[in-house]
């Protein structure tokens, strides 16, 4: 645990301009920059204060007050208690329930920040590596269509010829151009989260070996099923429901209040008893007729309790198929890595037979190209499921209602080279 947290403070004291950052590092300037993230921690940190606040209404009060004129000044004590107050006992472990609401909500903003800064970091590594294999794509186009101007030249080639490479590199342009428009909207959304400048990131190598630790799927569905945050504010707001019937319930209920009063001329002994006046009153209520308002209202609360048993098993179903989908992208990315890994072997291997035959005069130019964009294309395949992978675990950890350091540092430890994002 030491180690862990000499280790945040290290990320925390370094200036975010000491690039190439990795994840840790985005995650800890994000949340140290980021006016969002500070606006809703401070939220929060308000909204805490709700309990307290609410809970002193219910309390009993004590009053000094003191007036004087030019012939006398008087002092006073006040005592208010309440003896009965079911509607307040009540309304306690309501303000008791929001309070814990406001900290599952916390939480659950905090594990949900972290999932989308990092979605944000590989959102930006996938577009970019996108774009490399479009570059390489557009250059290869574009020495194609140099060459075959030569050609042409020496009469080697025809002018549709020429026609058709323009068109080809014309056609390359347009998607670079995309990509990196691409790259620099995912670049620009996380520039906005860590408000910084953004040249380099660390990120997945081909030749990286791709190990995580293992997820035990019952092990994550149970723990989602217990402390996920939205099951948890779905009981919360059942718990709170179940309140707010047996509030409306004690307005039919009396009420017992005591106060408690002393007052004394100040010009008197202050130490005779005699000289206090000492006032003592207990008032009791109860309701017997307001048209009916408290007997809808107990049957509208009641009603809403029922809504929110359905939320609940509502909520339970929504997180089981989650869970399921996000199981589901995971082993299919995992997948897919496997079969990009295999592909792009496969498609090194083709491009350099073609290139070879290519030299001999045996292949022509389209084949090239062919060659080249399927090496391109299956390592931008194989970038995109590793970064996806990632992604899943990480996700299917923040539904579980925690992302441990452990697992954060677990991907971390992935990205072993330096990716200029400029």
């Amino acid at each position: 645990m030491e180690k862990r947290v000499l280790t945040l403070i290290y990320l925390l004291s370094f200036p975010f301009l000491s690039w190439p950052a990795d994840l840790l590092q985005t995650l800890c300037t994000a949340k140290q920059h980021d006016p969002t993230y500070q606006s809703q921690r401070m939220s929060f940190a308000a909204k805490s204060l709700n309990y307290p606040i609410k809970q002193a209404s219910i309390l009993p009060s004590i009053k000094l007050s003191a007036e004087g004129t030019s012939s006398s000044q008087t002092s006073s004590a006040a005592l208010a208690f309440p003896l009965l107050n079911p509607t307040g006992v009540i309304q306690s472990q309501i303000n008791r329930a929001g309070h814990g609401a406001n900290n599952i909500s916390r939480n659950q903003f905090e594990v949900k920040y972290v999932l989308d800064i990092t979605k944000n970091y590989f959102d930006v590594l996938i577009k970019k590596s996108k774009e490399d294999a479009i570059t390489l794509e557009y250059q290869e186009n574009q020495k194609n269509y140099e060459e075959t101007i030569a050609m042409r030249e020496a009469g080697l080639k025809t002018e549709v010829d020429i026609l058709s490479a323009k068109a080809s590199l014309d056609l390359a342009e347009v998607s670079l151009l995309k990509a990196q428009n691409d790259k620099q909207h995912a670049a620009s959304t996380l520039k906005t989260k860590i408000n910084s400048d953004l040249k380099h990131l660390q990120g997945i190598s081909i030749n990286t070996k791709l190990d995580l630790p293992p997820i035990n799927a019952e092990i994550v569905y149970q723990n989602a099923m217990r402390d996920n945050s939205s099951i948890l504010l779905a009981q919360n707001r059942l718990q709170t429901s179940r309140y707010e019937v047996d509030k409306s319930y004690a307005a039919f209920l009396p009420k017992v209040d005591l106060s408690v009063s002393v007052s004394q001329d100040l010009n008197d002994d202050l130490f005779e008893w005699d000289n206090k006046s000492v006032n003592a009153s207990i008032k009791a209520s109860v309701g017997l007729y307001n048209g009916q308002a408290d007997v809808n209202t107990h049957k509208q609360k009641s009603l809403e309790y029922v809504s929110s048993q359905a939320n609940l098993d509502n909520a339970y179903y929504d997180l089981s198929i989650q869970l399921d989908k996000s199981f589901s992208d995971y082993e299919n990315a995992k997948a897919q890595i496997k079969a990009t890994y295999s592909a792009i072997q496969s498609s090194q291997a083709q491009m350099a037979a073609i290139q070879e035959k290519s030299h001999s005069g045996l292949a022509t130019e389209l084949e090239v190209l062919s060659a080249i964009s399927q090496v391109s294309k299956a390592q931008q395949k194989f970038f995109e499921a590793s970064y996806q992978m990632v992604t899943t675990y990480l996700e299917l950890h923040a539904l579980t209602g925690h992302i441990s350091y452990d697992t954060l540092q677990a991907i971390n430890s992935l990205l072993t080279i330096d990716i200029s994002v400029d």
